[in-house]
């Protein structure tokens, strides 16, 4: 038996009729699986934070982009999480403002103390489509 040769057209314009043709397909991928999760944590001092930080820090499709934290705003998270010296250089922040560039993230943490959670919220301002997810004790 004979195995017959598959021409393929690799033309130019077969090309780019195929890229319109799947073009709803592939445009679906790329967003799904291409783009990053911008993410916050909000009070990254305590234990639960260090422990979000260590497992997003090593998540292939995130990219941790501000840690708050009104005691300790300008220092290094790595000194208060010793066990992520030498993974991250991110410093701690009060706010999602940095400097006049404002943190617009995709899904912010709340690793807040009990009872903290709806206050800071009412003072954040967080933008339209952002998902919370609170990791308090309340």
């Amino acid at each position: 038996m004979a195995i017959r040769e598959r021409k393929t057209n690799l033309s130019l314009p077969g090309i780019l009729l195929a890229l319109q043709r799947f073009w709803p397909i592939l445009s679906k991928f790329i967003i799904l699986y291409m783009t990053m999760i911008k993410v916050a944590i909000a009070g990254g001092t305590g234990y639960t934070s260090g422990e979000l930080l260590r497992i997003l820090l090593n998540h292939p499709k995130v990219e941790v982009v501000s840690v708050l934290s009104s005691s300790l705003a300008g220092e290094s998270v790595a000194s208060v999480h010793r066990d992520l010296l030498g993974d991250t250089d991110l410093k701690f922040s009060a706010s999602l403002c940095d400097g006049n560039v404002k943190v617009v993230p995709d899904v912010l943490f709340l690793t807040l103390g009990h009872g903290l959670s709806a206050a800071y919220m009412d003072k954040l301002g967080l933008p339209a489509g952002c998902k919370v997810i609170d990791l308090g004790n309340d």
